[in-house]
């Protein structure tokens, strides 16, 4: 590539130099690492790239850097302390660049499907995005691994003035791990919607940056996780307030059972001048046994005084009296705890953009906790 990527690489692999954080780091306070698949090196074959189709204005992302694409220049700009990303930089062979032109509204998602399922190793996705003024689309991303593989994947996303981009990470690691990273800078009036479903993976931390940098820009940030037995799904957001009369709103439902654990951090900063500001969180878990554990942190730094800001979190169980209701109707008890866990993660599985991925997560995520299809449910309640 060229000398000026070049020259954000090395930086990078100097930040990566002192290796994987220990859990002493407060981000990382709650990513087991001791999860992470044991001898692991850079991959010798690295993941398929996506198959990107034509018209969709996505292009592998070496190949437009060296064709010098506008907007391609902008990998490696959006600095957070995020170690993982710092990696990925440094490391990684090629990736997608996808670059929406001013005003276009693509009807369609653009889908991209890592799959790692064959590698060994650590491979290093990598996705950039460039939304111009006034443009809409919607990205997917679906993270497949291995059981000795460890995806470490960054999104950058650039969401240029009264644009709107909505975009899913949904990972599914088998017995291996996930560490992904999305950055996301948002200008005046643009709107960045990130969806994130978790389950399946033995390690999972999905870290979302994003900088409301322009007046009037917005962004709501959802994530679903449902951790099982010998699982740990960490999620962790930052979202920096930086201008005035910027919106934010974060959703996070997720299920754990057996010793798995679910963790959700979520900081919101509003600095000095962001005057108007409105930020609300709202954090929930449900424990489905004994030895489960979910930790929830909101978190809000206001630096402000004219600002609206709330934040909740909530932990509890499955309610018995609506158990009761649902058996007393003649339902079985897997059906029953499935229809209540259903309304829990519903609101959200179905905000997703897709109604196909919105139903292929549902189930795989009720599968995934031992309750069967959902399909059938509907007769059964109706019978009931």
């Amino acid at each position: 590539g060229p000398e000026w990527l070049l020259g954000r690489r090395l930086l990078a692999a100097a930040l990566a130099e002192p290796g994987l954080p220990r859990m002493g780091r407060e981000d990382f306070r709650y990513t087991d690492l001791r999860r992470l698949p044991e001898g692991l090196t850079a991959a010798e074959a690295p993941e398929a790239p996506p198959v990107l189709l034509p018209g969709s204005g996505a292009l592998p992302l070496l190949t437009a850097i060296t064709s010098e694409v506008p907007g391609s220049s902008r990998v490696g700009t959006l600095s957070v302390d995020e170690p993982m990303a710092a990696l990925n930089l440094a490391a990684f062979h090629d990736g997608v660049f996808i670059r929406v032109p001013r005003g276009q509204v693509l009807e369609a998602p653009i889908e991209l499907d890592f799959t790692a399922e064959r590698a060994h190793g650590v491979t290093f996705p990598r996705v950039l995005v460039v939304l111009e003024d006034g443009a809409q689309a919607t990205v997917i991303e679906r993270h497949l691994g291995g059981e000795a593989t460890l995806a470490v994947s960054v999104t950058e996303c650039f969401v240029g003035r009264d644009a709107t981009l909505r975009h899913v990470v949904r990972h599914q690691a088998g017995a291996g791990a996930f560490l992904g990273t999305t950055l996301a800078e948002v200008g005046q009036g643009g709107v960045f919607e990130s969806h994130v479903v978790s389950l399946s993976t033995r390690l999972a931390r999905s870290a979302t940056h994003v900088r409301l940098a322009g007046p009037h820009a917005s962004t709501r940030m959802n994530g679903v996780f449902a951790a099982t037995e010998g699982q740990s799904l960490d999620h962790y957001t930052v979202i920096d307030h930086a201008a005035p009369d910027t919106q934010s709103t974060q959703r996070y439902r997720g299920v754990t059972l057996g010793k798995g654990v679910g963790s959700v951090v979520g900081r919101v900063l509003i600095g000095r001048g962001s005057v108007r500001s409105n930020a609300a969180q709202s954090l929930k878990a449900l424990l489905l046994s004994e030895d489960a554990t979910a930790n929830l942190k909101p978190q809000l730094e206001i630096d402000c005084d004219d600002v609206k800001a709330a934040h909740g979190a909530a932990v509890g169980q499955l309610d018995p009296d609506q158990l009761f209701f649902l058996r007393a109707r003649g339902l079985d008890e897997a059906t029953a705890r499935g229809l209540l866990l259903r309304g829990f993660l519903g609101e959200l599985l179905d905000a997703l953009p897709s109604l196909p991925l919105a139903s292929e997560s549902t189930e795989r995520m009720l599968r995934s906790l031992g309750l069967g299809s959902p399909s059938g449910w509907d007769e059964r309640m109706e019978l009931a």
